[in-house]
């Protein structure tokens, strides 16, 4: 008879649970010497698989498998060890996750000032922090001149000048990670941007403090009270739900609101509300995040044409967003009689947009590519803005080498002749003499 079939099964639990403890007092030393690496992260288990082998006890084999069995597990323990450590701040609300010191704790971690945005990561694996104009500049982006409304490309000292619009500038996975040296696998990417979106300049709208009434808003035209936002769709590890799916906000408030914030809402991460048309831009791209994360990890792959395709969708969801974000200030500005309270201040040719379009030579005629509207160039460096139907949006008095400057980057283009005989068409007719 088989001496260890008479063994009970209390006496072969006790057996095993002496084993695991010894594996424990392992596990401890080996957190404890890698500690230093996550000094404020909390790791309560690791999962470790087990290989066992059914070769002879005493044989000159079985100790040979042992022995080399026992160092692999040791290094695959280390290895989770500190996968838990890291993974333990892996996504830090309002802080990019560094691959230079593996960590989201790091001082490269958060933008230097309020206007920086995430450009992608250095050769070496440091966060690249660049001021969103510059950024625009790098990449030789012709929406540079609305950070600064239409006063800040050229426009005479004194004239007058249009709001800053909304840039938002989608970037893909690969404009991120592309100048990454050899040796950053992403497979061991613990924390791995899938695309994200740099937003800006906006005055943000200020939280209130709890039980307290908002801070009086930011005055617009102050230059200390602009800010820039980082938003990132970041692909991250959960030991209950596997891979996860998150939506990362980065900057820092600008020094004009510092000021009048709670030091406690000052430190807390950004919250969307703080640009309002946020959150309404981001829905459609929070649904189906929602639906990628969790399940076993099968819809959030992190190697493989899987991951590419699941990149290249959110970097089309990204773009759209970043469409609706820029879309709405302008429509919901032409929704509440933008025109109109233009027309009302003395240094806007308003009053002249009709005469000036019905009169204009075909030469004088364009389409904004960027806008999708009909610009009229008038006497005087006055130009107008229509939708297709006719509809006047704004008019601003530009000097000649704005002009110029537009038309030589291909932002304005000829009015193409169809175009121009429906957009005549659609003026009211003029009207009769006094």
């Amino acid at each position: 008879m088989d001496p260890h079939r008479t063994r009970a099964p209390s006496d072969q639990r006790t057996r095993v649970a002496n084993a695991l403890a010894e594996l424990e007092r392992v596990a401890r030393e080996l957190l404890a010497a890698q500690q230093s690496i996550a000094p404020e992260a909390r790791v309560d288990a690791v999962e470790l698989p087990v290989l066992l082998s059914f070769h002879g006890v005493d044989s000159r084999l079985a100790g040979e498998f042992r022995a080399a069995e026992a160092d692999k597990l040791v290094a695959l323990l280390r290895g989770r060890v500190r996968d838990a450590l890291l993974n333990a701040v892996a996504f830090e609300r309002g802080h990019v996750f560094c691959l230079r010191c593996e960590s989201s704790r790091c001082g490269h971690s958060l933008p230097p000032t309020a206007k920086h945005v995430f450009a992608g990561y250095e050769e070496t694996g440091r966060p690249d922090w660049v001021e969103l104009d510059q950024l625009l500049l790098r990449r030789k982006d012709a929406r540079l001149e609305r950070l600064y409304g239409d006063g800040g490309d050229g426009a005479a000292p004194g004239g007058p000048r249009a709001p800053r619009e909304l840039v938002a500038l989608p970037l893909h996975r690969d404009e991120l990670y592309g100048r990454l040296l050899p040796g950053f696998e992403e497979e061991r990417f613990r924390c791995f941007v899938l695309g994200q979106l740099c937003v800006g300049w906006f005055v943000p709208q200020l939280p209130a403090h709890a039980g307290e009434p908002a801070p009086p808003p930011l005055e617009r035209r102050d230059p200390r009270a602009a800010m820039a936002l980082t938003v990132q769709l970041v692909r991250t590890e959960s030991a209950k739900d596997g891979p996860l799916l998150g939506l990362n906000l980065v900057g820092r408030w600008p020094e004009a609101a510092t000021k009048r914030l709670a030091p406690a809402v000052a430190a807390a991460p950004l919250e969307e509300a703080l640009l309002p048309v946020l959150p309404d831009a981001l829905r459609q791209l929070r649904r189906e995040i929602a639906v990628f994360s969790g399940r076993g990890g099968s819809r959030a792959p992190g190697i493989g044409i899987a991951l590419e395709r699941l990149t290249n969708r959110c970097h089309a969801l990204l773009r759209d967003a970043a469409r609706d974000l820029e879309h709405r200030p302008r429509s919901e500005a032409r929704r509440t009689g933008h025109a109109n309270d233009r027309a009302r201040e003395g240094g806007r040719p308003t009053h002249k947009a009709w005469e000036d379009a019905r009169s204009a030579a075909d030469d004088h005629l364009g389409w904004d590519t960027q806008e999708e509207t009909i610009v009229v160039l008038g006497p005087a460096g006055r130009v107008h803005f229509f939708g297709a139907d006719g509809r006047h949006v704004t008019s601003v008095v530009y000097p000649g080498q704005v002009i110029d400057q537009r038309k030589a980057k291909g932002r304005w283009v000829l009015l193409e002749p169809a175009k121009r005989v429906a957009f005549k068409a659609a003026l009211p007719a003029p009207p009769p003499p006094a």
